[in-house]
């Protein structure tokens, strides 16, 4: 109102025409009189197509398994795509198991632990806690920035909106096993995985699965008939269109251009805020973090990726991101290794190849010099552990 009031002239778009904004949503009445102003002040337009734009992507021929080996069937949606070339090759971003075959299974977890292994860079899985808002989402299998789930971990828990944008804030790549077909039988959990695909396109993560069926299928409408107002039938439209639109989703997802978009997760201050509830983070959660800024996913930080941790630290704080060169030196001096050349085993976090003949403190095995401006120093994951708690019990204190 305030801003017809004032002149302004409004254009919007909406998958939804006016009269079905909020349908059967809770307390419509109350958005009613809203509707009936856009109907009365603005001119609606329906721009019908009959050609799903997210479909026009191509396809990555990396992501793509062997078309003639008829034991595979993976990919992108059967039902959803609209060109006979994307329903007759198998995308390698999504792989269908055969429902109560132990072997078929067993096969798509094997494609899925070597997809995974690829993107995480072959190191080994440690189980890491993404903190949101004073709550913690367990992350049983995650390294190098990548996590693998699996569905009713996902969806058949508490979770919302909110915990899959930090999930997919903490990972790029995500890879899902186990999805079952979806019926209205269990609606809640077709909702629930609905909401994480929206989410991690929005946040264009990367995602791998192996699933009962493709994503064209996996959800089949009942066939059921209710009266003109039954509740029923009025829901089972409202989930089959925001099934179509996952689907459709989920088929963009294995285009080239989604592969190749950059990851855009939340800001690390708002990663950060979510944990500084906590006057002495837990590790499991630190250890989430450091995948978060071990950007390289080489098991050490450098000066760059210290910088990015402490810019995001000082706008949490103090509202901006700039990192004086005399906080990064002291924070450097304290934290580094000052000119150790190794970096012990982290617990899974990664260690680094050796090219020279020293060993570390503790006797352990030469290993190789790490980039960095300032020389040899670099930054373990015990250091990180260290600072990150006093970062943010300093945070708790103001």
């Amino acid at each position: 109102d305030q801003l017809w009031q004032k002149g302004v002239t409004l254009v919007t778009t909406s998958n939804r025409a006016p009269n079905d904004l909020y349908k059967n949503g809770l307390n419509r009445s109350q958005f009613v009189p809203c509707i009936e102003a856009i109907m009365a002040k603005c001119a609606v337009h329906e721009m019908r197509s009959g050609r799903d734009y997210r479909l026009m992507g191509h396809k990555n021929e990396d992501l793509y398994e062997d078309p003639r080996d008829e034991r595979l069937r993976l990919g992108a949606s059967r039902g959803a795509c609209s060109s006979s070339e994307n329903q007759n090759k198998s995308s390698g971003t999504w792989r269908v198991f055969t429902v109560g075959d132990k072997e078929s299974k067993e096969r798509s977890n094997q494609w899925l632990t070597g997809k995974l292994q690829r993107f995480a860079k072959n190191d080994r899985m440690v189980t890491v806690d993404v903190s949101v808002q004073g709550r913690r989402i367990r992350v049983n299998n995650a390294s190098g920035g990548v996590a693998r789930l699996t569905f009713n971990e996902i969806c058949d828990a508490a979770l919302g909106a909110g915990d899959y944008t930090a999930i997919a804030s903490v990972f790029h790549t995500v890879g899902v096993e186990q999805i079952p077909r979806l019926t209205m039988g269990r609606v809640d959990l077709m909702r629930r995985f609905i909401t994480f695909i929206d989410v991690l396109y929005e946040h264009k993560v990367k995602l791998l699965a192996t699933a009962a069926e493709t994503p064209g299928e996996l959800f089949r409408r009942p066939g059921v008939c209710v009266a003109k107002g039954g509740t029923a039938g009025t829901v089972n439209v409202d989930e089959a269109f925001a099934w179509d639109r996952a689907a459709s989703r989920l088929a963009e997802m294995a285009s080239r251009e989604y592969v190749e978009a950059p990851w855009r997760p939340k800001s690390g201050a708002w990663l950060l805020e979510q944990a500084k509830i906590q006057e002495v983070v837990p590790t499991s959660v630190l250890r989430a973090l450091w995948m978060r800024y071990d950007a390289d996913h080489n098991g050490v930080l450098d000066e760059s990726e210290l910088g990015c941790l402490l810019g995001d630290l000082n706008e949490m704080r103090r509202g901006h991101r700039n990192v004086p060169e005399e906080q990064l030196s002291s924070a450097w001096e304290v934290l580094t290794n000052r000119g150790k050349r190794g970096v012990g085993n982290r617990k899974g976090m990664g260690t680094v190849d050796s090219e020279f003949d020293t060993c570390d403190d503790s006797g352990g095995p030469a290993q190789r010099k790490m980039p960095s401006r300032r020389g040899d120093a670099f930054i373990t994951f015990d250091d990180f552990i260290d600072y990150g708690n006093e970062a943010f019990a300093a945070c708790a204190s103001e």
